[in-house]
């Protein structure tokens, strides 16, 4: 799909290799994403049996796969999901280095932190606080000499993967996270940082994305692990701090804080280990209920979700499939029948979720057609051989202004239809 200023193609280049073997579209995105959710899956419930037991990681694995927000995005071919798979492999080779003790450990360690970074360049974020953790017990202890080489080795390895990458475009880097954190948040109409709308976001949105029972359950387990000295700090930086820094900024999405749930599934498994023997049943078997209603609701709107009071969403934000047809590959043909075949310029006007540049620019390359696909101008249209245009919604509020005076112009103007097909 070309180059990215800004995320790395790991994910992208998984699902065109699946693509070679099996070339169905909507399949080998979906493969891609259940891969990443059963290395995430896998390494939660390791992480859960090696710090407490086979029962606790089993369930911990569980939140996560019944996770609205995880469920959801399943649906979604994003790279949020597979970011959340590598920092629960992190996590889980992280506790097994023992603090850098184990040299095997710490190079799987630095393999896996310079593929989270080929993920998704915020993937520091979320390993950074528990692995500074470690560093801090390493540094204490007798044999530190050796562990602090075996931490160098894993960054090693990890640099030589990321590196490749992140080279020619780590000057820019600072300044992109900046600008997506605050400015282009400030376009897109969100509220100030700091203000109280900006920091009760997450919180009031928690449930949408972790579930209503299993974020009880969270907030239940954080305090819960403050008896359990191996298990506490690991995992509350590992929740806290990254929950804290995305709260702080202005930028807002539940996508952005999805890669914490891994660890929130490990102390909501903790909260319920802390139970009382003669709840743990019962208890339980609500999770189950409830997960089970929660990945309904999210995935077929079966049953509709409620609304939940002082929320931002629904119980859950659900995506079910529609049977809808957008035309993609009508407006592709006609595309290439008024073209005759020559290379061209489109302009996709509408920004909609179904029908916006990044759809057909896909479908476009998919179907090898010599058409470059453009967003809708600012100036004069020129250069622009021809336009999609939809009536109705253009899409989001922050883009649909220049959209909507654009359809606008349309319509005052018939001779601005007739120049182009």
């Amino acid at each position: 799909m070309g180059q990215s200023a800004f995320y790395p193609t790991l994910v992208t280049c998984a699902a065109g290799l699946l693509y070679f073997l099996f070339p169905s579209v909507p399949l080998t995105a979906q493969a891609v994403m259940l891969a990443f959710l059963g290395v995430a899956l896998a390494a939660i419930f390791a992480l859960g049996r090696a710090l407490w037991d086979a029962e606790t990681g089993l369930l911990a694995a569980f939140f996560f796969a019944t996770a609205p927000f995880v469920a959801f995005s399943l649906t979604n071919f994003q790279l949020d999901l597979p970011l959340a798979a590598m920092v629960a492999l992190a996590l889980y080779l992280l506790h097994r280095s023992d603090g850098f003790s184990r040299a095997a450990w710490s190079a799987a360690l630095g393999l896996v932190i310079g593929l989270g970074l080929l993920t998704k360049p915020p993937f520091p974020v979320y390993v950074l606080p528990s692995l500074l953790w470690s560093l801090w017990s390493a540094g204490r202890a007798p044999d530190r000499r050796r562990r602090l080489a075996c931490l160098a080795l894993a960054l090693v390895i990890g640099m030589i993967l990321a590196l490749p990458w992140y080279g020619p475009r780590l000057l820019g880097l600072p300044f992109q996270f900046l600008d997506r954190s605050f400015r282009q948040a400030a376009e897109a109409g969100q509220a100030e940082a700091l203000t109280s709308t900006s920091l009760l976001f997450y919180p009031r949105i928690f449930h949408a994305q972790f579930g209503l029972l299993a974020g009880v359950l969270c907030a239940w387990g954080l305090w819960a692990l403050r008896r359990q000295r191996a298990a506490r700090a690991y995992l509350w930086l590992a929740v806290l701090v990254p929950f804290l820094l995305f709260t702080l900024i202005q930028n807002k999405n539940l996508r952005y804080t999805l890669p914490i749930l891994p660890a929130a599934a490990l102390v909501a498994a903790a909260g319920v280990r802390s139970a009382r023997p003669a709840w743990k049943p019962w208890l339980i078997g609500a999770c189950i209920a409830m997960g089970a209603l929660q990945v309904s609701m999210t995935t077929f709107a079966l049953p509709r979700p409620p609304r939940v009071a002082a929320s931002l969403t629904p119980l859950v934000i659900s995506f079910p499939p529609s049977p809808a047809d957008w035309q993609h590959e009508r407006i592709l043909d006609d595309l290439a029948s008024a073209s005759g075949g020559r290379p061209a310029t489109v302009a996709v006007v509408p920004n909609y979720n179904f029908l916006s540049v990044s759809n057909l620019r896909y479908e476009a390359l998919r179907r090898g057609l010599p058409v470059r696909m453009t967003r809708a101008w600012s100036g004069p249209p020129f250069g622009i051989d021809f336009m999609v245009v939809k009536t109705g919604s253009q899409g989001p509020a922050f883009t649909a202004g220049k959209l909507e005076r654009i359809m606008g112009a349309f319509a005052a103007d018939p001779y601005l239809a007739d120049i182009f097909p």
